[in-house]
């Protein structure tokens, strides 16, 4: 048996359902829109097989909603009852009233972590529901689109769940301080991977110029790299335009002595006999030469110079 959609039913839906919209005419940063999508309507009268194209007035359920100039601004109504009871079945007509929720849109070049992370927690949260979309655009925009119909017909708990986290984020625009967190920290491993590492390396090499080092690979050289970074008070930060991590490394580059690096510095050791065995070690090649070189016009004929790895050393060390 087919049931009534809840604005046909009567007087007592009818009150919820224009209790809830007042409730949703005084959030705060909400603008109700109209989306227009560019899509095929259906098949061509003049080509058999092909598509006709043309404008469609809602939001496809099975489609990704596209951010922008397809969202209209459109005036709020006056009555729920009346703005129901208007919408037609026709999918290409006007009528269906969206909204963005506040703080949780970006781009590759604005918003920040916390949009990014409240757009992540909403839709983990809420997404499957039928007036939920995430909206996409160029630049790896993003946004959340809500859909006043779906709002004004939904279970009573999801309405007051959903209602409750926007008018929270009037007074704190964040929806979950966890989620943030592991999002900044899943942007400080993609950086780290991507161009820190790298970029740490090279700043260490141009620092300590004619020093030889053997580096480990980007994991196992992390945690030196955050425990340095922790001691010049140096911490990842988002820089609010857009959800990227960044870190000061030149800061950090700063307060590290060669002695802190020796677990990656390659050792010259040079050898010679005099009364006896000598060895003496160099972190640089041209000067391991140059002693060699002196000791060898002194009369020390067999002076020469070996490089040992870190490995090598590190081995050594753990032998002793």
């Amino acid at each position: 048996m087919d049931e009534t959609p809840f604005f046909h039913v009567g007087i007592k839906w009818n009150c919820r359902e224009e209790e809830r919209l007042a409730r949703v005419k005084k959030l705060a940063n909400v603008d109700f829109l109209h989306y227009q999508d560019y899509c095929p309507q259906g098949p061509s009268s003049r080509y058999s097989g092909l598509q006709e194209w043309g404008y469609t007035r809602r939001i496809d359920p099975d489609c990704s909603v596209s951010y922008g100039d397809l969202m209209k601004p459109a005036d709020c109504p006056e009555s729920a009852v009346e703005y129901l009871e208007a919408l037609s079945t026709d999918a290409t007509e006007e009528g269906e009233l969206y909204f963005f929720l506040p703080y949780a849109s970006g781009s590759d070049y604005s918003g920040s972590t916390v949009e990014k992370a409240n757009c992540r927690e909403f839709l983990e949260s809420y997404g499957e529901e039928g007036f939920v979309w995430e909206a996409h655009g160029g630049h790896n925009t993003y946004a959340v689109v809500l859909g006043l119909t779906g709002l004004l017909e939904c279970a009573d708990d999801t309405f007051d769940a959903i209602l409750g986290i926007v008018e929270g984020l009037e007074d704190y625009p964040l929806i979950d301080d966890e989620a943030l967190s592991t999002l900044e920290m899943e942007g400080a491993d993609e950086a780290w991977e991507s161009w820190v590492a790298s970029d740490f390396r090279r700043a260490l090499e141009k620092r300590f110029d004619g020093v030889d080092f053997e580096w480990p690979p980007d994991s196992d050289l992390r945690p030196f790299f955050e425990k340095r970074a922790e001691k010049a008070n140096e911490y990842w930060f988002n820089d609010g335009y857009g959800p990227d991590m960044y870190i000061r490394l030149d800061k950090i580059v700063e307060g590290i002595d060669l002695d802190a690096l020796m677990p990656f510095t390659v050792l010259y050791v040079v050898t010679y006999v005099d009364a006896g065995q000598e060895t003496e070690e160099y972190t640089s090649e041209s000067e391991a030469i140059e002693r060699v070189d002196s000791l060898r016009a002194a009369g020390f004929i067999g002076a020469s110079y070996t490089a040992v790895s870190p490995v090598k050393q590190s081995a050594k060390q753990s032998a002793e």
